[in-house]
């Protein structure tokens, strides 16, 4: 039923989960006031509610303690931070609050890759395979989010897209690209390695 959550589930389980829990994490530590040394999305329920889907995450945070984060993926396939209940032991249950971000802060720039995105990805997976030492079987573009850093009225629009790449089971890598507009093309500026889904802060500098 829609206003029924599901039972409660690994967070591994759904390739989702962790993506969208490091998606907010900046937007919960600032309503929180805590910057976490560990942010580890480990279970999970949630709920159907018309087209868009409510998610409560259990974080482990460092030891048995844990926040339970308050998530509403959108109709329009973006994250949205409506909640965060601290002071949960890692045995607890995850059970509904009501929201404690009003409004929410923003809602978050992250959405779900689109075909073109998986397509810039496939194309610079050799060159991020070379910057990382390593072969990816795997390489998948999960969710993105861009933004304008150079912008003029002849269409010679520059952005940089910073891309969360899924290369194994709850291994990603961070990717950030450069796309000009005029010359339509990409060139990737970084790639970063979190270590267990960290959240990696602005890296466009």
């Amino acid at each position: 039923m829609e206003d029924c959550l599901s039972n409660t589930l690994q967070a591994h389980d759904h390739d989702e989960i962790f993506p969208t829990a490091i998606g907010v994490r900046r937007e919960v530590e600032n309503h929180t006031g805590q910057k976490y040394k560990k942010y580890i999305a480990v279970e999970y329920r949630s709920q159907k509610i018309g087209e868009e889907i409510l998610y409560y995450i259990k974080v482990n945070i460092g030891d048995e303690n844990c926040i339970i984060i308050k998530v509403l993926w959108t109709a329009e396939n973006r994250f949205e931070l409506q909640g965060v209940k601290e002071n949960v032991d890692s045995s607890d249950p995850i059970e509904k609050f009501k929201n404690d971000v009003f409004p929410p802060e923003e809602p978050h720039l992250f959405r779900c890759a689109p075909k073109v995105i998986q397509y810039w990805t496939d194309a610079l997976k050799e060159e991020a395979e070379k910057r990382t030492d390593q072969v990816f079987d795997k390489f998948v573009a999960k969710s993105f989010h861009n933004k304008v850093i150079e912008d003029c009225s002849e269409g010679c629009s520059k952005h940089l897209f910073y891309i969360w790449v899924e290369v194994g089971c709850r291994k990603f890598v961070y990717i950030v690209l450069k796309s000009s507009q005029s010359k339509r093309e990409v060139e990737m500026v970084k790639v970063v390695e979190p270590k267990q889904c960290d959240f990696i802060e602005d890296t466009s500098s």
